[in-house]
C-alpha cells in the first residue's frame, strides 16, 4: 500500500454506563477531536455519530484545501 496516496482518518467511539463519547484522529490532517454524546446513546448510535462526524470532517477538510 502507499501510504503517501492517501489520507488516514481513524474514528472510535465509547459507552459507559449513562456516558457516550465518539472522537476521530488523522495524522496528515492534523486533526483530534472529541465529541460529548448524549447520555442516552447506545453503541449504534455512538458507531453511527462517529462515521458522520469523520464524514464531515473530510468534507470540510476537503472544501478548505482545495486549490
Amino acid at each position: 500500500m502507499n501510504k503517501k496516496a492517501g489520507t488516514s482518518i481513524y474514528s472510535d467511539d465509547s459507552k459507559l454506563v449513562n456516558r457516550a463519547a465518539d472522537g476521530i484522529f488523522s495524522t496528515k490532517l492534523n486533526t483530534v477531536i472529541a465529541f460529548s454524546l448524549p447520555d442516552h446513546c447506545n453503541v449504534i448510535q455512538a458507531e453511527i455519530t462517529a462515521s458522520k462526524d469523520t464524514l464531515l470532517v473530510l468534507t470540510r477538510t476537503a472544501i478548505t484545501t482545495r486549490n
